[in-house]
């Protein structure tokens, strides 16, 4: 019975196996977690712009990855000696492609998370914070594509070694350590969404434990960094370079990754309360407040009356003089409450009499009158005109002089 040998081996001499592992791993657990965020936008029915970001990122990520299965194939991972100058030059060539498409995925990976920032906050000192981190974001990965495409690129290193590229470890420590800020005040960001919010230390916590599940992102970076110098000065550069891939492929699946965590719903729930504005009223001196934040006002249900209209005068009998006021009105009142013709319903002895009659005509955002009448005129239930009416009756006893 014949067996069949593995395509690649991890040894002492070969390292090809340990990166296609690792390779294979973090792309499955990339491609995993976008089928979670693909399940969660599905029952959602809703699209937001981190979406399309990481869908793009995820799309990049794949086919970095199937670069670097090539150059393992080419020879990537295994001792120099067994490596001819052929498979040099095209390691240096997809290598290079590998580097650019490291560098445009990662920041699609930022965009995705700032761009989840500025649909959790709406806050102008939060929006101003989180572009000017997508602006230093895109300048770091412009200024990076232009330094890894300059000459004595990896084209040039791979072949020829690192004699004729003395500043590359330059180039990419300038990279790495402005990717490692751009990390730092993605993550600062997320402790002033929080600061100035009211809500519990216990929700801050989950909410800033979410956003910092993407700072192993930057210790990935400070490892990467750490393999790329060993091995840039490592005299077996193709078995060296095996962790510096290894560590590469780890940085971008994890950032990739985070971006879903950091979208999770349990994660982000406590935020999207804390966000939630209460209108708390009180228009009445006897109003209840209930437990929790809400605070209702006193209102008061109406009935259902006939619409009619009436007419209402003001006399005063005995100077003679007649003071006539109308007010013509759509109102709610019943037919026994007001008399068609008041005057020949008073009887009045000869006194000095004065009646008084002020009729107030309101709509239902008036908050003119006396606290029932404001709590009223507040409530919901209020959709027809209000009437307030004063009486005021005044009698002044004197002897008529012969």
């Amino acid at each position: 019975m014949s067996v069949t040998a593995a395509p690649y081996v991890i040894s002492e001499n070969d390292k090809r196996g340990l990166v296609v592992v690792i390779t294979a791993t973090t792309l499955s657990f990339v491609w995993t977690c976008w089928s979670i965020r693909i399940w969660l936008r599905y029952n959602t029915r809703e699209w937001r712009p981190d979406d399309y970001f990481l869908a793009a990122a995820t799309v990049l990520d794949t086919i970095q990855s199937s670069l670097i299965f090539r150059v393992v194939d080419e020879g990537l991972g295994r001792s120099q000696e067994s490596v001819t100058v052929q498979d040099l030059r095209q390691i240096g060539k997809h290598d290079l492609a590998t580097q650019l498409l490291y560098v445009v995925t990662l920041l699609l990976s930022k965009y995705a998370v700032l761009s989840l920032y500025l649909r959790l906050s709406p806050q102008k000192g939060h929006a101003i914070a989180t572009w000017t981190t997508i602006a230093l974001s895109s300048v770091w990965a412009v200024t990076a594509v232009a330094l890894i495409a300059a000459p004595c690129s990896s084209i040039q290193f791979w072949p020829e070694g690192s004699k004729g590229c003395s500043d590359l470890l330059t180039k990419w420590e300038a990279i790495g350590t402005f990717d490692i800020v751009t990390e730092v005040a993605i993550f600062l960001i997320a402790v002033y969404l929080v600061v100035g919010l009211h809500m519990g230390t216990r929700s801050k916590m989950l909410v800033v434990a979410a956003f910092s599940a993407r700072l192993p992102v930057i210790a990935a970076a400070i490892a990467r960094l750490v393999y790329l110098l060993q091995t840039l000065i490592a005299e077996d550069r193709t078995l060296a370079s095996a962790y510096y891939v290894v560590s590469t492929q780890w940085q971008l699946g994890y950032a990739i990754m985070s971006c879903t965590i950091t979208g999770l719903g349990p994660f982000l729930r406590p935020f999207s309360k804390s966000t939630t504005s209460y209108r708390h009223s009180s228009y009445a001196p006897n109003s209840s407040t209930h437990s929790g934040d809400h605070a209702t006002a006193v209102s008061y249900q109406l009935s259902s009356l006939k619409a009619h209209k009436v007419s209402v005068t003001a006399y005063d009998i005995n100077q003679l003089e007649l003071t006539s006021r109308r007010c013509s009105i759509d109102a709610a009142l019943p037919d026994s409450n007001v008399s068609a013709s008041p005057a020949k319903s008073l009887k009045l002895r000869p006194d000095i009499t004065a009646y008084g009659v002020d009729t107030a005509c309101s709509g239902g955002n008036t908050m003119a009158g006396d606290d029932e009448d404001v709590a009223s005129n507040a409530s919901g239930e209020s959709r027809r005109w209000i009437i307030t009416k004063k009486t005021e009756l005044r009698v002044e006893t004197g002897r008529a002089k012969d």
